[in-house]
Formats: C-alpha cells, structure tokens, sequence
C-alpha cells in the first residue's frame, strides 16, 4: 500500500469515454496472482451491476492482510481501509466530471501511536489533492496540486519536535503517435520545523523536474477493463504508478525512464536520479494483459470474467 510520500507520484490518465453501463462481451478484472520467493500474493475483486470496482481483499498463505472498499455516492467515489489497525487512518476520494473522468483526487492519512523510544506520542499527518484538465479530445494533459506532510513526535525526553513539508506541483502531458510520450512534472519543496523546548527552527526549500519518458518498442496491444483502470492504478495492480491504460490508446508501454533533478534556492543542483523501468507483458487470446512483470521471479498473473 503507498504511503503519503510515495502517493503524490501518483499521475493518472483517464478514460475519455464515458460509459453507464458495461457493453457484453468486455472482461473484467477477477482476480491477480503474484508470485514471488515470499509465496503466492492473491487478490480478489468485487463489482456492482454496473460493472464498478467495489472491494478489493488481498491475502497471503489464506490470512487477510488488506481490505479496500469502494463507495460511490453522487460524482464521488470513496476508497478505505476498513481492516487497517485504529491508529491508522487512511482515505482516498475522486471526484468524477460528466463524462465520468476523475477531476479531483484527494488522498489523507493519520497515524497516531506511541514512540517506540516512549519518549512520547507521535502523530503523522498527510494530505494531497490534485486537479486534473483534460484537452478536447478527452485525454488528460495537464494536472496539478498540493501535498502536505505533517510530523510531530519527541526525539527525547521533554522536547517536542513539528515538521511540515509542502509541495505545490505541476504536470504536462505530451502525446506523440497515438500513445503518451511523456510526463514532465515540476515542484517546489517547502520544509519547516520546530522544536519545542528551546523553540528552534529549521527551514529550507527545494524544487524538482521529473520527467518520465514513455516506450513502445515491443508494440504490446492496448486492452484492459478501461472502466475501473484508473481505481486499479490506485490500488497498484498495474506496471508504472505515472500510467494508466485509456481506451484511446495505441499501445501499453514496455519501459518507462524517469530522469529527477533536485536543486536547492541558489539554483544549484543538489542530486541527480535516473530511474529506467522494464516491463515484460504476456496477453490472452483476446488481447487483454493477462500478465506482467519487472523480474522474472516476481511475475503477476490476471484472471478476467466477461460481464
């Protein structure tokens, strides 16, 4: 499951179509297998009537370890956490346009528990919305939004310290032959922190370019449940947290490069990383990903039913 930190990395791209019912003869996504040297991963999921994504139950050796339920209610959809332990807390919401495209996403979490030091409590808080713009052929082509992560916990006896870090970000699209080229993100990075007693501060502000750089050299066919693709992105059951399939695509990607320059105020690049993911897909008689992995001994497996 991602965490605050890991989520605001999140990039959805949806579906221009708009559907109110499934069409018969399109598949759904059952279930998933992941096999790994840890033994089996399994994951089942649930749907309405009208072909939603409603529950999702992941298990190992036959022990539960995670529950997601999904509500809808008007233009919202809702994701929890029922089965998370109560000094966790965790939401995601999407709220959907007309044409049934998630317009905003908005993501929080709170942790409260106790240091493992028992120097005091220790309270994690975190929030990011987003905001996404689509052009007028239906694809998303720009986005942006706020992420704010809070930390207040006693780094020894009788000193309190408080922590925040904002980022304001921003993301463009670019299309190029029918699939997505690139994603090319910038943000800026503000930390603050305090410690209580004696009442000292720290602050400091960083910005990042993130560019990801989409592949097709293998040519792999673009099929999946395009209905329920951005709530399985959400949930991490597909390749590459920056995509997700859309109906209007030619092609699913085989590798994904993603380049992050971090500078500080003076403009000075402080890092430099390079990320380059490779993914080998395996694809059933109809088309649809039936499979996919980024290590051979570590490969995901799909079952779909028709509705």
């Amino acid at each position: 499951m991602r965490n605050c930190l890991y989520l605001f990395f999140l990039v959805i791209l949806f579906s221009a179509c708009k559907k109110d019912k499934p069409l018969s003869g399109e598949k759904r996504l059952v279930s998933t297998t992941t096999f790994s040297s840890n033994g089996p991963i399994y994951q089942d999921f649930q749907y309405d009537a009208l072909g939603r994504l409603t529950k999702r139950v992941t298990r190992q050796d036959g022990v539960l370890t995670v529950t997601a339920g999904l509500n809808y209610t008007g233009n919202e959809v809702a994701i929890t956490y029922p089965t998370e332990p109560s000094i966790t807390q965790q939401d995601t919401r999407y709220q959907l346009d007309g044409s049934q495209r998630p317009s905003r996403r908005i993501f929080s979490h709170f942790e409260d528990f106790t240091s493992p030091q028992g120097f005091g409590p220790e309270k994690h808080f975190g929030s990011d919305t987003t905001n996404y713009e689509y052009n007028a052929s239906g694809f998303l082509f720009r986005y942006n939004g706020v992420l704010k992560d809070s930390f207040s916990y006693y780094p020894t006896i009788g000193v309190l310290q408080n922590s925040t870090n904002t980022v304001r970000y921003t993301a463009v699209y670019e299309m190029e032959g029918g699939n997505l080229k690139s994603i090319k993100r910038s943000s800026v990075k503000n930390y603050f922190q305090v410690n209580q007693p004696p009442g000292t501060t720290y602050s400091s502000q960083q910005t990042e370019e993130e560019t990801t750089v989409f592949y097709y050299d293998k040519n792999y066919p673009n099929k999946f449940d395009f209905r329920n693709a951005f709530l399985l992105t959400e949930l991490d059951v597909l390749p590459f947290h920056q995509y997700t399939p859309n109906a209007g695509f030619l092609n699913f990607p085989n590798k994904a490069i993603t380049t992050r320059i971090t500078k500080n105020t003076a403009g000075n690049i402080i890092s430099t990383d390079v990320d380059t993911q490779e993914v080998n897909l395996d694809f059933d008689k109809d088309g649809y990903i039936s499979g996919w992995n980024f290590d051979p001994q570590a490969k995901q497996a799909f079952i779909y039913s028709r509705f």
